[in-house]
């Protein structure tokens, strides 16, 4: 019965991962965004041989928008006049084997080995899934130890899997490294159980070994150590008089040296690239404990981590409770680290940490609210009324989630008008422009009839303006229906001298059902232009009709 549980649940994700993305398009591969600066060291070192990363360029236009609008920007320039990646290494050192196993798929196959082909795409989804499994894996081993039915575990598991942001990026963000950092504070916890259980100090040594690898991939997370408290009194052992009892400095010290060869790695890099040992690789990005967006970064609209991941609050608050009622120690063991992470976490300079679902983040330190939640449920025998609580979070979850993919909600950027308007909304928000008192129309064109583009006919009639002088802003609004998620039509402004393009991906904010929508551009300060507005399907057989296109022209 147990391998069955693992079997579905691995089904159930990657079926629904099978019919949400398509890697073979332009816009959705999964080394996309962050992911393009961790896994850059591994093409660069093992087939470009280049410390500056020139291959990228065209690697961009190759795999991704030729327009270079998908670029990842992890290159700072140094004042030595040498790029550094931005990124720490440690989640290189984890793609690593499923990098070899892809170059010898590709090579195999005949497709290029150039480290973003195809294999190479699908060895980084697989190595999601095999990092956060794994990671699961061993909180079971955990939890089974300290005498956790295995029926608790999948409840506490299932509610991290399809009640919380890890949903967003295992099926439709691969693109960070939170997912191997749960994996590693896993490992990390199991550890730790191993010797408490063992008293030997060949444990300990593996574990500031992991520690070493932690450091390197994400730096921040040197902070699970704060953890090391509670997980001893989970397991039932005094943290204090164990440290006291058992540790052995002169046998930790055998294991110094291979601290030392995971913690020089970054340096060498350094070195590679820009010829200095030292470099702090993120520039001006950094820290401001004076400011921290600690209450934002837990409750906020924008990006609220309990608000977005509400879930996550009700496993902490049972689990806060729960230890509490335990003793006060355990409770502070429990509840202090997360204070201390959060208001670090919360002071980085942009606490949002981009878009995407939830705060990010904190997928890092799950694994200690999965074995919270499930010590305790299980101690105190409460778990059937739990199920009313649990499955509308779930519900609500997987809901968000597709908002926040298919931009029915601004990630990152979400208001409370935004949340409540498309609260259990299953459509994308049609695209609308507001005008601002400042503008001033100089001129409008209308183009009041159907047209439908297909494979025989790639262009709308175009809408020409008359020369006009000091556009600042061009906004179209129009009425429009095609296939759901068309990744090939898009509305054009162009000027007559050549000099102006801009295009808009209508992505997947068409539906079958007409639509109406306003998009605005910025123009440059110029004059004595002619601009033409067309919708393009990008020379396919991308089908859409357009029931009007109206295009007004402003200054201010």
């Amino acid at each position: 019965m147990r391998k069955l549980i693992w079997f579905l649940t691995i089904l159930i994700v990657f079926l629904t991962l099978f019919f949400s993305r398509d890697f073979t398009s332009r816009y959705q591969k999964p080394i996309n965004g962050d992911a393009k600066g961790y896994y850059a060291y591994l093409p660069a070192i093992f087939i470009y041989h280049d410390s500056n990363y020139e291959f990228v360029d065209k690697i961009e236009t190759t795999y991704y928008l030729e327009d270079g609008s998908m670029a990842k920007g992890f290159r700072n320039k140094q004042p030595n006049g040498t790029f550094v990646n931005k990124c720490f290494p440690g989640l290189a050192i984890l793609y690593l084997p499923f990098f070899f196993l892809s170059a010898v798929a590709a090579w195999l196959t005949g497709i290029p080995v150039d480290g973003y082909s195809m294999p190479f795409q699908l060895g980084i989804v697989i190595a999601h899934y095999f990092y956060f499994f794994s990671g699961l894996f061993l909180l079971s081993k955990f939890l089974l130890k300290r005498k956790v039915s295995f029926k608790i575990i999948w409840i506490s598991f299932i509610c991290i899997i399809f009640g919380s942001n890890v949903w967003y990026y295992l099926i439709y963000d691969h693109s960070v490294s939170h997912i191997f950092n749960f994996f590693l504070f896993s490992l990390f916890i199991w550890i730790v159980q191993k010797w408490i259980e063992t008293k030997s100090m060949k444990w300990s040594g593996f574990l500031i070994i992991l520690m070493a690898l932690i450091v390197i991939t994400r730096p921040t997370n040197a902070m699970m150590v704060l953890f090391v408290p509670f997980i001893f009194a989970i397991c039932d052992e005094d943290f204090l008089l164990f440290i006291k009892s058992n540790l052995n400095w002169k046998k930790i010290i055998f294991y110094f040296p291979f601290v030392l060869l995971i913690l020089v790695i970054p340096p060498l890099l350094w070195k590679w690239q820009t010829n200095q040992w030292f470099v702090y690789s993120y520039n001006e990005e950094g820290f401001n404990f004076l400011q921290s967006n600690w209450w934002n970064y837990l409750f906020s609209y924008k990006k609220g981590w309990l608000l977005w991941t509400p879930m996550m609050c009700f496993l902490i608050v049972t689990t806060l409770f729960q230890s509490f009622k335990t003793s006060l120690k355990t409770g502070l063991y429990f509840i202090l680290p997360f204070i201390i992470i959060t208001y670090v976490l919360s002071s980085w300079w942009c606490w949002t940490y981009g878009t995407g679902m939830g705060q990010r983040t904190m997928i890092d330190f799950y694994p200690i609210i999965v074995i919270g939640f499930s010590y305790f449920i299980e101690k105190k025998n409460v778990r059937i009324r739990y199920f009313i609580i649990i499955i509308p979070l779930i519900l609500l979850n997987l809901l968000q989630n597709f908002q926040i993919y298919y931009d029915i909600q601004k990630g990152g950027k979400t208001t409370s008008k935004d949340y409540w308007d498309n609260f259990l909304d299953w459509k994308t928000i049609a695209p609308s422009v507001k005008i601002k008192k400042n503008w001033i129309l100089l001129a409008s064109k209308m183009q009041n009839k159907n047209q439908i583009t297909n494979s025989e006919k790639h262009f709308t009639d175009a809408i020409d303006s008359d020369t006009l002088n000091n556009v600042k802003k061009i906004v179209i609004e129009l009425e429009i229906s095609a296939e759901h998620e068309e990744p090939n039509l898009s509305l054009v402004v162009s000027s007559n001298d050549g000099k102006l393009y801009r295009n808009y991906y209508f992505g997947n904010v068409l539906y079958e059902e007409p639509r109406k929508m306003s998009i605005s551009f910025d123009i440059p300060k110029d004059s004595n232009k002619v601009f033409r507005t067309y919708i393009w399907n990008g020379d396919s057989d991308s089908e859409c009709k357009t029931n009007y296109i109206k295009v007004s022209y402003y200054t201010y």
